[in-house]
């Protein structure tokens, strides 16, 4: 019996411990979010975004290259030596195709970043945007309606579970076709990753390789921030102009977040 005092004054103890160092920890706390949260092992997609990611830490681990500005050879030469890098098929003729038209929305104000940007603006670039998705059956935007309340860790929790359930119901589905599944999927998938990579770099804060470059609106509370949403936007250009939605939308979140001028990236200039 006494034995069972002390064990329950140990439990009563450690629980008072417990309780005071919570009330001691802000409640509100950020952290970095995982890969297995933000992963969806039923999209045989997810890899795009996985490499997004892996993309964006390559390429800022080369700032050195293009800290003075950025032309078409520069970043031919960085995406070749990351899909090399990564086992993947580079075509260079894919990601000058996807810069050209990148290049061409530019010289026509076309902001990919803009909250008010409309997708069926690209069909004025890429006519087979619309042949793939008439209006009829439109392509199927993100719910950028995050929760209210919590912190941005919690949102993009919440925005990543969502976006889950929606690339669930497309693939159990019947309404698309396996072409139009592809992109819409990938798509969905650079999303999560997209903002999971950005959270992240806002919690790392000073620690984070790309803190010199980054604004207070990298995660914004009702839709992804400019950089997230040139990411998501740049997949789908990048998959109907060069048939590679890793390039287009991994290209778009680097010069979104360093903030250059997009001529500096697209054109011909200083090759």
């Amino acid at each position: 019996m006494r034995a069972l005092y002390v064990l329950m004054a140990v439990s009563i103890s450690l629980a008072v411990i417990s309780c005071t160092k919570d009330d001691d920890e802000p409640s509100d706390a950020e952290r970095l979010i995982t890969k297995a949260e933000t992963e969806n092992r039923d999209n045989e997609w997810d890899i795009t975004g996985e490499l997004h990611n892996a993309y964006l830490d390559f390429f800022i681990s080369r700032r050195d290259e293009w800290q003075e500005g950025v032309n078409r050879t520069i970043l031919l030469g960085i995406n070749e030596d990351f899909f090399t890098g990564n086992d993947l098929t580079f075509i260079p003729d894919q990601h000058i195709a996807i810069f050209t038209a990148f290049h061409e929305m530019e010289e026509h104000d076309v902001d990919i970043g803009s909250e008010n940007f409309q997708l069926s603006s690209i069909c004025d670039y890429l006519p087979y945007f619309c042949e793939l998705f008439p209006p009829d059956e439109p392509f199927p935007d993100l719910d950028f309606e995050f929760i209210t309340s919590g912190n941005n860790t919690d949102k993009v929790l919440d925005f990543i579970e969502r976006t889950r359930a929606s690339e669930n119901e497309i693939i159990s589905g019947n309404r698309y076709n396996e072409e139009q599944k592809s992109i819409i999927l990938q798509y969905y998938a650079v999303a999560r990753y997209s903002h999971q990579y950005w959270h992240n770099q806002k919690v790392l804060g000073s620690d984070s390789p790309w803190d010199d470059y980054l604004g207070d609106d990298v995660i914004m509370p009702r839709a992804g921030g400019p950089i997230i949403r040139s990411d998501i936007r740049g997949a789908i250009i990048g998959f109907f102009s060069g048939g590679n939605a890793l390039g287009g939308a991994a290209v778009a979140s680097a010069a979104k977040a360093i903030d250059l001028l997009l001529e500096w990236l697209w054109d011909d200039g200083g090759d």
